[in-house]
This record gives C-alpha cells, structure tokens and sequence, in this order.
C-alpha cells in the first residue's frame, strides 16, 4: 500500500485508520512516509515491511516476499506506483524469479 496525496491536514488519520479494515490480509508491505501512520499499528504479523521512498524501492524486494498463490493488491496515489512504473517492474521482478 502506497501514500494517498491531497488527503489535507487528516492525512495520517486517514492512513491510521486502514489498520481498522485488514481482516482477512495476510501482510501489507507500505510505501512512503503517509503509510508509516498504518505501519506502526499492523500487528508485527503483518507487517511485511515499509519504505519511505517509492522512487528507490526495488521491486525484488516485494517479489521476494511472495510465494506461489498468493494474491497481491498495489494500491496508492498515482504519484506513488505508477510514475514509477513499479506493477510492470514488479510483474518482471516475479517473472524473473519463477
């Protein structure tokens, strides 16, 4: 999961309070530093990581954490992922790792 930009001075509210709807996820890996609000209340259960930078985050990183079956959801402000092209480097990132 990625920032959401132009949420205004609720931001971190926002992002705080997705904590309340993961039932039934396994892991949320966070990206950017909106998304550190959500991470510090996962359960260290799911907590698959966070980086503050979605420029600089490397898509192996996440391909490393998944296995054969799971079910992956990139979700956050276009400015976070798809500026990055980070879905056709994560999709090469796994492709390459099958």
């Amino acid at each position: 999961l990625g920032d959401m930009l132009e949420l205004g001075a609720e931001a971190a509210a926002y992002h705080r309070a997705i904590s309340a709807h993961l039932d039934g996820i396994d892991g949320v890996y966070c990206v950017g530093p909106l998304m550190h609000n959500l991470f510090e209340l996962l359960p260290a259960g799911k907590r698959l990581g966070w980086h503050e930078d979605p420029a600089t985050l490397e898509p192996q990183t996440i391909a490393a954490l998944l296995r054969s079956g799971d079910t992956v959801v990139v979700k956050g402000s276009k400015k976070i992922f798809w500026v990055n092209k980070f879905v056709p480097r994560l999709l090469a990132a796994l492709e390459a790792k099958a």
